[in-house]
């Protein structure tokens, strides 16, 4: 039983990536084998010498008090909850990767998914269809596979990450470092240059500063930094790839506002009164009309962030402590367009995109607080962990703390489900055994 049990979460690793149905199927199998009173009578032990687990009871702590005085629906009382419930997770997890060929195992169905989904994204890109697109492809005009550009690039950037981690398991066999290093290469071209999403490009960034640190100390990172500069600068000043564009776009949203904060006098108001609509390109589409103009204007997707952002800062500020509570942020929404007339279109704003503010807003400065302990706690004992679940460890903590700026990460289901998956296998790590034979878990 618990033979099928480690294979079942060995495979979440390929199948989180590559498809959302087999997750759940997985997850639900793991769930039902795990409701035995052998198996759930270890959760107490768990709770005492893994900290983090505390992290995550106090974090779901809050959000259940939330659920007391939400003014959200019902049904969004429990969508919210349903999207908590992920980081439960890691009481079943954690136990079945104890040991380390079980971790091993894991991390090779973690980079089989990833390799996958690079060489099916190459023939995208190449324009090689050897395979029905509508099978695979989230959208056929781009370069997406299994999941959106967003989830891609950030699923490829974490695999390259874990198999340069790898490289240090295998630092004495020269075909594994060969292998392992022109995945890497191969993965990093994908994310500059064959996929879409700024967020991966900007972890992958942040991770090969991570890796060149813990690997060669400040030398490492000086040259890994030049290294990267010049890998940036090529795929900027290439015309094939899309990255100066999707960059270009930031800084163009982001320009006017810079501009307005220090132009513009403090008791004029500039937030836009124009609602925020489905685009087929962006995702997003501004309905603005004036004199001359009579159709939607189409606006980036961080001209909309910045949009949903600025409205949610005026929600939590006038609740900052407690929060509107759990589910509450549709509810927000839909007074905010009876006050403003299609403000913001609730299709499109379910959540701030920003996983701080959604925190923020639901469950207060409390809330927030909760989630960074559980942050805090897991870098803590990352210093403690081998040299390479330590990395991957710090490794996705930083991309999900990049991730959830511009995202809500944590509550999204291949985002969180990989993240509570990676941190399983790596908090995992800190199980041993004394001299004496007898089973012990470290306290980390």
């Amino acid at each position: 039983m618990k033979t099928i049990m480690k294979t079942l979460a060995v495979s979440l690793g390929f199948f989180i990536p590559v498809s959302t149905f087999m997750t759940n199927i997985v997850l639900a199998m793991l769930l039902i084998l795990s409701a035995r009173w052998s198996y759930v009578k270890q959760f107490p032990a768990l709770l005492r010498q893994f900290s983090p687990l505390k992290g995550i009871l106090l974090f779901l702590g809050v959000i259940g008090l939330g659920c007391l005085y939400s003014i959200g629906t019902h049904a969004e009382i429990m969508y919210s909850l349903k999207k908590s419930g992920k980081l439960l997770a890691p009481f079943i997890l954690l136990p079945l990767f104890f040991e380390k060929e079980w971790r091993i195992k894991a991390y090779w169905a973690f980079i089989s998914a990833v390799a996958l989904t690079v060489i099916l994204a190459w023939f995208h890109h190449q324009e090689w269809y050897f395979f029905p697109k509508a099978l695979f492809h989230v959208h056929p005009d781009r370069s997406e596979v299994f999941k959106d550009s967003l989830y891609t690039a950030f699923i490829v950037a974490m695999g390259t990450f874990v198999a340069a981690q790898l490289t240090k398991e295998y630092q004495g066999r020269i075909k594994w470092l060969i292998g392992l290093s022109v995945f890497v290469a191969f993965s990093t071209y994908t994310v500059f240059w064959v996929n879409s999403g700024r967020t991966g490009q900007l972890i992958l960034v942040s991770l090969w500063c991570l890796f060149c640190y813990n690997a060669w100390r400040f030398k490492g990172l000086c040259v890994g930094a030049t290294l990267l500069a010049i890998i940036l600068t090529v795929a900027w000043n290439t015309p094939t790839s899309r990255f100066s564009f999707l960059w270009k776009e930031v800084f163009t949203a982001i320009q006017p506002k810079i501009d307005m904060l220090i132009s513009t006098p403090k008791n004029i108001t500039t937030h836009s009164s124009y609602p925020l609509i489905a685009s087929s390109e962006n995702g997003l589409k501004n309905s603005m009309t004036d004199e001359t103009k009579t159709t939607p204007r189409i606006m980036g997707s961080t001209e909309i962030r910045l949009s949903i952002w600025k409205e949610s800062l005026k929600m939590l500020i006038q609740r900052p402590w407690f929060g509107w509570g759990t589910g509450s942020f549709q509810q927000l929404v839909a007074e905010a367009n009876k006050a403003q007339e299609g403000l913001v279109d609730p299709a499109v704003a379910r959540n701030p995109h920003n996983q701080y503010l959604n925190i923020a807003i639901q469950q207060g400065l409390l809330g927030l607080g909760a989630c960074l302990f559980l942050f805090m706690a897991l870098l803590k004992i990352s210093w403690i962990l081998p040299r390479v679940e330590s990395g991957i460890l710090q490794g996705i903590l930083i991309a999900m703390a990049i991730g959830c700026l511009g995202n809500s990460w944590l509550s999204d289901f291949t985002s969180g489900y990989l993240f509570i998956w990676l941190v399983s296998i790596t908090v995992a790590s800190g199980y041993q055994k004394t001299t004496q034979g007898h089973v012990h878990v470290s306290s980390v």
